[in-house]
């Protein structure tokens, strides 16, 4: 990673917008530094669908811009739902789940029961 990004903090500001008399949605996101300062912005034509649905689209666009231009550090701020870092402790079944792909090797799994071994 490149010396200067790596562990540095980047905020991420997105938000969806619906377009009222036409019910079109787009997704729209600002990347500042850790003082504030403009690093970029971006938007994203959905179409139909929710606004909590272009929220998320605006957060998947952003992290994959924080991952191309190799920052390492964010915080997310979206404003019609809750992110919250919790802990490692609290939240060992996720980290634990995280840690099973490494003896499968395979895409996206999903975990429908509580392995017995927990």
């Amino acid at each position: 990673m490149s010396a200067t990004r790596a562990g540095t903090w980047v905020c991420l500001n997105s938000d969806g917008a619906v377009k009222l008399d036409t019910g079109l949605v787009a997704a729209k996101g600002v990347l500042r530094g850790r003082h504030g300062g403009w690093i970029l912005g971006f938007n994203r034509s959905l179409g139909y669908c929710s606004v909590f649905n272009a929220e998320l689209w605006g957060v998947l666009d952003d992290l994959m811009i924080l991952k191309s231009r190799k920052y390492d550090r964010v915080l997310i701020r979206i404003d019609s739902q809750k992110l919250e870092c919790i802990p490692r402790e609290r939240n060992l079944e996720a980290d634990r789940i995280a840690k099973m792909t490494f003896n499968r090797n395979e895409g996206l799994q999903l975990v429908k029961d509580i392995p017995l071994d927990w």
